[in-house]
């Protein structure tokens, strides 16, 4: 499979053939080995990023495709976590089920994101936080993505996004759109060398940590794996329809995430606040998730995570001049 997939990726595969072999590999059936393969083969195309953090940097993904339109929780949580001390490394791409995708976001709200590698290395270096635009690190393959659209079903490329970051994350806080995917996503991301890593899937379809119920959870520690669920009324937040944190626009999206960065109370800051207690507990600024929450609360509280956007757009726009 791996050479099929090479030969694919560098866009030497007839279309009938590209066809054949993702349906081969639907995302309902998907095993570790298969993703595992699969992603080792994309990592060998990618452009990467060689940044030297003081940290291992961090990485805060879904793989999106969960349909539930809502606003930009890990792009946001990101903000967060980078401002309370960690280095995020954080790639995506324009929408796939929502109205703004993380690209779409970040562009919107004044971040430039055509930078070279180094530029983006910079960028982690000095501010603390980069965003990797995933076409600009993928070799151009107009005739797989067309193949993926004609297919209209879930691929495995649909499940490779949170493992191909381009600054090589090996701690992760990944939401996939599956529960069946929890556990074979944790797996893969073990077998391809992570250190740290929480998969979620919340029980409404999320591909977040959940406000709004139960979230099926696979953490990734020292070489083992364990599951669990998690509720947010176990980290003192109460729950919300999924209702309040769906937007209907791009415009409505940029609002959602500066009422939150603007410390602006209700549920679209109580799930920043729950995904970026996950990312600073697994980055080791605390030691539980409940310690995580009073944190980023206090990271937003004191304009910190506000002043961490202002300084990533203000570096992405000095390339510019």
């Amino acid at each position: 499979m791996q050479q099929a997939f090479r030969t694919m990726m560098r866009g030497e595969l007839p279309d009938s053939l590209v066809a054949a072999l993702l349906v081969r590999l639907p995302t309902k059936n998907l095993t570790v080995a298969e993703l595992t393969s699969a992603t080792q083969v994309v990592r060998e195309f990618l452009i990467p990023v060689n940044a030297h953090c003081a940290q291992p940097p961090i990485d805060l993904c879904g793989t999106g495709g969960d349909s539930q339109g809502t606003f930009n929780v890990s792009t946001t949580a990101s903000f967060v976590a980078a401002a309370a001390g960690c280095y995020v490394a954080k790639h995506g791409n324009r929408s796939v089920s929502s109205s703004c995708g993380s690209a779409d976001l970040l562009e919107a709200v004044g971040i430039n994101l055509a930078l070279t590698p180094p530029q983006i290395a910079l960028c982690l270096e000095q501010v603390g936080m980069g965003f990797m635009f995933t076409p600009l690190h993928r070799p151009a393959l107009p005739g797989l993505n067309k193949v993926r659209r004609e297919l209209a079903v879930r691929t495995v490329f649909n499940a490779m996004g949170p493992l191909t970051n381009p600054a090589g994350a090996k701690i992760q806080l990944v939401g996939v759109f599956s529960r069946e995917l929890v556990p074979v996503m944790a797996h893969t991301l073990r077998a391809l060398g992570s250190e740290r890593a929480l998969v979620v899937h919340g029980e409404e379809g999320l591909d977040e940590i959940s406000l709004s119920g139960t979230t099926f959870v696979a953490e990734l520690r020292g070489g083992e794996i364990r599951e669990y669920t998690l509720h947010p009324h176990e980290v003192g937040l109460d729950t919300a329809s999924l209702d309040a944190i769906r937007v209907r626009s791009p415009e409505h999206a940029k609002a959602m995430f500066m009422a939150v960065l603007n410390n602006e109370a209700g549920p679209p800051r109580d799930i920043v606040l729950l995904n970026s207690a996950a990312a600073l507990y697994l980055a080791g600024k605390v030691e539980t998730l409940a310690e995580g929450v009073p944190l980023a609360a206090q990271t937003i509280k004191t304009g910190k995570a506000l002043g961490k956007y202002q300084s990533l757009v203000a570096y992405t726009q000095s390339f510019l001049r």
